[in-house]
């Protein structure tokens, strides 16, 4: 397994993207907008069809791109993911459900694709509607200047990002049946982080409720739904479900967490069916990313990601890449 640099979202074959500013959060209405004209809306795309898979908030509560998320994923294929920060979707009722599929129905028309293919997120304040006439716009924007160059890439990962201090991107390539396979992965959230996601977003009841952070996974590895999806949920388990932030539930304010894990395959380089190098690979990268986001919090306080860095299999990997806490 090598490390692929500069990280890319984006470095899988047949996968392009952009990120745009189109003013979801409203420049001079409060905390956060004072960022100047960051990036707030992105597209990854798929050349080809892709198989998906999902891991979700077990949140009761959840935003309603979750919900259009768990709908979609019941189709063979995914073709791109749109994502908007500056306002969550969430606690928005029939209106936000209707909003999500018009942001998908949008991204559709703009790439020729059907809405079953497209997955949708959305990250930032809640309670309030979408801006549409700007989502709508940013979507248009988006999908007109799609690109595989890390440009692109950066785009994407500036454009997810809410309280975050830097983006987060990893990537890696790994030998597998004789052919370089590559998965890349972009995320964000920096606080208030206790995730316990699942496939269905159904809790079992030994599993925190917050997620509070968004991450998307592609690679070109040839993969069936079934075990992209077993993959998924054991990487996720060995990298999010154990990172504690805070160790305390959020604030009324954010309770409502957002999560997705979206990753997908273009099936254009090998057959494969669960090779255990692609496995670590996946692993090694989603843990990696976890760390990024446990290092980025809020408060500074990284005390909470102790039992993550602790355990034996973490621990050599924090200090090669991360250089230990000093």
């Amino acid at each position: 397994m090598t490390l692929i640099d500069p990280p890319s979202v984006l470095a899988p074959k047949g996968f392009t993207g952009q990120g745009v500013f189109c003013d979801v959060k409203q420049l001079g209405t409060g905390k956060g907008s004072n960022k100047g004209k960051k990036r707030d809306l992105a597209i990854i795309y798929s050349e080809s069809p892709c198989v998906a898979a999902g891991m979700f908030t077990t949140n009761q509560v959840c935003a309603a791109p979750v919900k259009v998320c768990l709908q979609h994923l019941e189709h063979d294929s995914a073709q791109a993911i749109v994502v908007n920060s500056g306002n969550a979707n969430a606690c928005t009722g029939e209106r936000g459900l209707k909003d999500a599929q018009a942001m998908c129905e949008q991204t559709a028309k703009a790439l020729g694709l059907l809405r079953s293919q497209i997955l949708v997120a959305s990250t930032g304040r809640i309670g309030l509607p979408l801006p549409m006439g700007k989502i709508k716009s940013g979507i248009i924007d988006a999908a007109g200047q799609l690109t595989a160059l890390q440009s692109g890439a950066d785009h994407v990962a500036e454009a997810i990002m809410t309280s975050d201090t830097h983006p987060k991107q990893f990537a890696v390539a790994v030998e597998l049946g004789g052919k370089t396979v590559r998965i890349g992965a972009a995320a964000k959230g920096a606080g208030m982080i206790h995730p316990g996601m699942s496939p269905s977003g159904q809790r079992p009841l030994s599993m925190p409720l917050h997620a509070t952070m968004l991450g998307f996974v592609t690679t070109d590895a040839c993969i069936d739904k079934l075990t992209l999806q077993q993959c998924l949920t054991q990487s996720v388990a060995s990298s999010f479900n154990r990172i504690t932030v805070d160790g305390v539930p959020v604030p009324p304010k954010s309770d409502l967490p957002k999560g997705t894990h979206i990753d997908k395959a273009t099936g254009e380089i090998f057959n494969n069916t669960g090779d255990p190098k692609d496995m670590k690979a996946r692993n090694a990268l989603s843990q990696d990313i976890g760390m990024l986001l446990a290092l980025d919090t809020k408060t500074k306080n990284v005390l909470g990601v102790l039992d993550y860095i602790q355990a034996p299999e973490h621990r050599g990997a924090f200090e090669s890449n991360f250089g230990g806490w000093n």
